[in-house]
């Protein structure tokens, strides 16, 4: 989900709190209708869902809690838990041909419960989370907009380092180094079955890779990145359609014409005159 969505995630800090807890502490999450993490700062202790399952947590541990998970919290005797909780909305913000869709609540983040990480993982981690815990002042927009960069930004980052099995790590390579390619060769002629196997995969096991990241396959991916390319290109330039569609990739100007419709339902040359109309009308009013 957050691989394609992350640009249409719309955030807000609720509450960033310090939770120093003495030993031997139990509670039970209260708040359930937020997503929250839980930085573990030090100590030990135990986290149980209300099925049953538990988890052994320690510094230097990241959990998430998404909106609805009864969770039991214990904080050991000797080595009491010291936790930097953070509790935020997030929606959904849909963006479509330059025309914003209605905030929708998020039901979870792709994320397991408890996360561990490397030296310099941890590193990372907890410096957002410092900051988080020094700039929080609430009501102020100043501090909310960096809040929501922060988090933002750790949200991206606990995609892009999720906990892979060894054995999935080289098609996790692949799957990046094919798609950092199209995001930068878009606009040459491009063969997805020789470029897979270019990166060490089969075709069919890239497509795979592409719907498990971000719900889509890389001709698809590919398409999407093109027409977003020539959306822009015909907004904000005068440029040929010819040299559009070369610009984006397309050898002729007919192929263009005719991938830039079916996804957008429109013309090229339609989509155009359509934002010079709303341009006028904006200039105008």
């Amino acid at each position: 989900m957050v691989g394609s969505t992350i640009n249409h995630l719309a955030l807000r800090v609720l509450l960033v709190f310090d939770k120093q807890a003495l030993p031997g502490w139990t509670d039970i999450r209260q708040t359930t209708d937020v997503h929250t993490f839980y930085w573990i700062v030090s100590g030990e202790g135990t986290f149980t869902e209300e099925e049953g399952k538990s988890y052994q947590v320690q510094k230097g541990q990241l959990a998430y809690l998404k909106p609805g998970l009864c969770l039991h919290m214990r904080s050991d005797t000797e080595n009491p838990l010291r936790i930097w909780m953070v509790l935020m909305d997030i929606g959904f913000l849909p963006y479509h041909q330059r025309v914003w869709g209605s905030v929708e609540p998020l039901a979870a983040l792709p994320f397991p419960v408890l996360r561990s990480f490397t030296s310099e993982q941890t590193k990372y981690v907890d410096r957002i989370f410092q900051s988080l815990m020094a700039g929080w002042i609430p009501g102020d927009l100043g501090s909310s907009l960096q809040d929501q960069l922060n988090l933002l930004g750790l949200i991206q980052f606990l995609q892009e380092n999720y906990e892979e099995k060894p054995e999935e790590r080289p098609a996790r390579e692949a799957y990046v180094q094919m798609k950092n390619y199209l995001e930068t060769h878009y606009a040459t002629n491009i063969k997805l079955n020789e470029l897979a196997v270019r990166f060490g995969i089969s075709e069919s096991y890239s497509r795979k890779m592409f719907l498990k990241q971000i719900q889509q396959t890389p001709k698809h991916y590919l398409q999407s990145i093109r027409i977003g390319h020539a959306q822009q290109l015909l907004t904000f330039t005068e440029m040929s359609m010819r040299d559009i569609g070369i610009a984006c990739g397309y050898g002729d100007e007919f192929h263009f014409s005719k991938m830039f419709k079916s996804l957008t339902g429109n013309a090229p040359s339609v989509y155009r005159d359509l934002w010079k109309q709303k341009r006028e009308t904006y200039d105008g009013g």
